[in-house]
């Protein structure tokens, strides 16, 4: 894989991961905080179980973001790589990341017992 197919994939899946985030952000603003309490009758609105389905929304987009800067991190250390060898490296890396879902301190070990082994 070129370094700008790589690049272009990587800014790609940012860009969903961000949208995401973003719709969700919206379904909880617009559901839960523009909400009015007008009567005894809208009381629901402020019950538990209702702030409950919030706080699930807000950890899906609070993971959404998670993984959104862990992966701006790593396409910034590719775009750090100076030379060819590096940047190769690096690209070995976030696949082994991706494809075992581990985080780069195992991704390197592992990549390291693939260069013994080769």
């Amino acid at each position: 894989m070129t370094r700008d197919l790589y690049i272009d994939s990587k800014v790609l899946d940012l860009e969903v991961l961000a949208n995401k985030a973003k719709v969700i952000i919206d379904d909880v603003n617009q559901g839960y905080f523009c909400e009015r309490i007008e009567s005894p009758g809208d009381a629901w609105r402020v019950l538990t179980p209702y702030y409950e389905n919030a706080g699930t929304k807000v950890n899906i987009a609070s993971d959404i973001i998670f993984e959104l800067v862990k992966s701006l991190t790593n396409l910034r250390s590719v775009l750090d790589a100076d030379n060819g060898d590096e940047a190769e490296r690096e690209f070995k890396i976030y696949d082994y990341m991706d494809k075992h879902n581990c985080d780069r301190d195992v991704a390197e070990l592992l990549l390291q017992d693939q260069e013994e082994h080769d």
